[in-house]
């Protein structure tokens, strides 16, 4: 029965939404730092070339539409955090303070982008790089058959090797270390 909440027609633009948000953010990067002149037709020109040349490819496609959930999500949860602050009377300035001085904010910040992005290379790429390095001589099909009754998969051996306890304890000191580091050069604010 179809209603007027169906959302399956949005599945035919679903290579529209990626290539929209390079166009976006192709040019408001060549807007910003003025790589190409000061013409704003030119800078339309480049990010449409580069939103097609992202239509052109499933694999960029695949890595973006991966992708770009799990940043929005990031967003919502920092922009709630910034509400949360300033509920609690954090003015513009320290927030603006924290974000542009503080380094261990911009560090995870980015480290969390570095983990979106090889997480969306590694959905689109980690499968089929795993049955090349494990090839038999079999065609993908039998592979994947053969790998799945074994129980292995990509996502079934990342998961093993993230969650494994020499990585995870591997982790936990170095996030002890970053942070003591971190405590220990930071320059005293009494002075």
């Amino acid at each position: 029965m179809e209603t007027f909440l169906e959302l399956g027609v949005l599945n035919y633009f679903s290579i529209i939404f990626p290539a929209l948000l390079v166009f976006v953010i192709v040019f408001a990067i060549l807007e910003k730092t003025k790589m190409l002149g000061e013409s704003k037709s030119i800078h339309a020109i480049a990010a449409i070339c580069a939103a097609f040349l992202v239509m052109l490819s499933k694999d960029i496609l695949s890595i973006i539409s991966f992708g770009a959930p799990w940043f929005v999500l990031v967003f919502v949860f920092l922009v709630l955090l910034l509400m949360i602050y300033r509920f609690m009377g954090a003015s513009e300035a320290d927030i603006s303070y924290v974000i542009t001085k503080d380094r261990p904010i911009q560090w995870t910040i980015f480290i969390i982008a570095i983990i979106i992005i090889i997480a969306s290379i590694s959905n689109v790429y980690g499968q089929r790089l795993l049955e090349k390095a494990q090839g038999e001589g079999l065609t993908i099909e039998e592979y994947k058959e053969k790998e799945e009754a074994e129980g292995r998969t990509f996502r079934g051996e990342l998961h093993n090797t993230i969650f494994n306890a020499k990585i995870l304890g591997m982790m936990l000191m170095f996030l002890i270390a970053v942070f003591t580091i971190s405590l220990l050069s930071r320059e005293s604010i009494a002075h």
